[in-house]
């Protein structure tokens, strides 16, 4: 994935999200008769910045731990929305399930961070329509969620809650069904995964301020 590392990707990400942005507010408007109601299914993957992860003991700070500057995340979308018949402006909620995937260095050994999280969305759309011609839309969607941080360990899986909060904002392009677009996530995040053998007891806090960038295609029904 040394690619996603570069400065590229994401200015190119941000780009297109512009431009998308703007089709969306350009398309042709097509005058709807009633509310239109739908649902969406969503697959995605993004390029993210590893969180930072300190190590600390109970009376004692270790510093931070090194690793890749961006991981990996791959996630599955529910959404619902309606669009009102009077207006290009609709609300938007549901759900996802990701799960992101860190490489970290722990006292010279290579290891790995995994975050399996549900996250829930409310937010609002701009741009949808109930037509078969090709237009743009996009979406801001506000989110909390909650899962857990899979940090392997000497050989062995510790385990720690994780929390967060963030917003995502999307520009898609659309026909009736199908759709496909850009993403930028911005994430609040922290977790604390405990570890202790014998009389060593350490502490892990995974703390996530981060934006990412990524793609996403999906079928509306």
């Amino acid at each position: 994935m040394a690619t996603f590392r570069h400065a590229w990707f994401p200015a190119a990400c941000a780009a297109a999200l512009m431009g998308l942005s703007a089709a969306s507010a350009w398309a042709e408007d097509t005058e709807p008769k009633e509310d239109f109601v739908y649902s969406e299914l969503r697959l995605g993957f993004s390029s993210v910045r590893t969180p930072t992860i300190r190590q600390k003991k109970p009376d004692e700070d270790l510093g931070s731990i090194s690793g890749d500057k961006y991981g990996t995340k791959f996630g599955i979308t529910y959404l619902s929305g309606s669009a009102p018949a009077d207006s290009l402006v609709g609300k938007v909620w549901g759900a996802q399930f990701s799960i992101a995937s860190y490489a970290i260095n722990v006292g010279g050994t290579d290891t790995n961070l995994t975050q399996p999280m549900i996250d829930l969305y409310y937010g609002w759309q701009y741009g949808i329509l109930e037509t078969q011609g090709l237009r743009g839309f996009g979406e801001l969607l506000p989110f909390i969620g909650a899962g857990a941080s899979h940090l392997e360990l000497e050989d062995k899986a510790r385990i720690g809650a994780a929390l967060e909060a963030g917003l995502r904002a999307g520009a898609y392009l659309t026909e009736r069904n199908w759709e496909l677009g850009v993403t930028a996530t911005y994430l609040l995040g922290f977790s604390k995964v405990y570890y202790t053998i014998g009389d060593d007891k350490r502490i892990y806090e995974i703390t996530a301020n981060s934006l990412g960038f990524g793609i996403e295609g999906g079928y509306r029904f």
